[in-house]
């Protein structure tokens, strides 16, 4: 980081806030220990449908986790 060369990382998906805090705590801590410059920060937004859940069930994205109640439940995993 320190190198300028990673300008900015992409956030994974997930339905566990707390993961997700946590890794947004960790990769801080980086850019602080590494006195990096600004650190671009991009995440996405997945707007759950029962087709899209289906093929999450199937053929889940790697690194990608969601709980079953999330995959199961269309209102659940709107939140």
């Amino acid at each position: 980081l320190s190198t300028g060369v990673v300008a900015g990382v992409w956030l994974q998906l997930g339905s566990d806030p707390e993961a997700l805090r946590r890794g947004l705590e960790q990769l801080e801590a980086i850019a602080r220990d590494e006195q990096a410059p600004k650190l671009e920060l991009y995440g996405s937004v997945l707007m759950p449908s029962k087709q899209l859940l289906a093929r999450f069930r199937f053929r889940p994205w790697v690194g990608v986790r969601f709980s079953d109640e999330y995959l199961t439940d269309v209102d659940a995993a709107r939140g």
